[in-house]
């Protein structure tokens, strides 16, 4: 009997090939989502800072008032930038839990494989055993048929 060859062996190097990519995209995709999520953490703590040196001047009784006017304006600027960012935010997040579902499905289909790459090679040992089996029964009954025959 000729040794075990799985059939699908491309298909499945084809699979895990396919899931290592989807394992990068959704790398990156992640990657990308924390940058995002950084960048807008960075925007809160700018307004929080600026607040801070404002109640500062404030109680120092040092108030400018152009300085006051251009703080807000940059209040105002600042909250439509964070709108914007935790829009894209939310998309980015979004696109990662996307290719996180890519993954998984590239990963299920490559396991699928490796089972039933598993599944045929038990099933060819089964084969392969009771083919031996016969091979030693031909043999032990040859010998026996031999022995009557003298």
């Amino acid at each position: 009997m000729k040794k075990f060859n799985f059939k699908y062996k491309r298909l499945k190097k084809i699979r895990k090939i396919q899931e290592e990519l989807a394992n990068k995209e959704y790398q990156i995709a992640a990657t990308e989502s924390r940058k995002q999520a950084d960048e807008l953490n960075e925007m809160y703590d700018l307004i929080t800072k600026t607040r801070e040196f404002q109640l500062e001047k404030l109680k120092n009784n040092e108030v400018n008032p152009q300085e006051f006017v251009m703080q807000t304006e940059f209040f105002t600027g600042q909250k439509v930038r964070i709108e914007n960012k935790t829009s894209e935010v939310r998309s980015s997040k979004q696109i990662v839990e996307d290719k996180l579902d890519i993954l998984f499905d590239k990963h299920k289909s490559r396991k699928q494989i490796e089972k039933l790459e598993e599944k045929k090679k038990t099933q060819y040992n089964e084969e392969y055993k009771y083919h031996q089996l016969q091979v030693m029964e031909d043999i032990f009954m040859t010998r026996i048929k031999k022995g009557e025959n003298t």
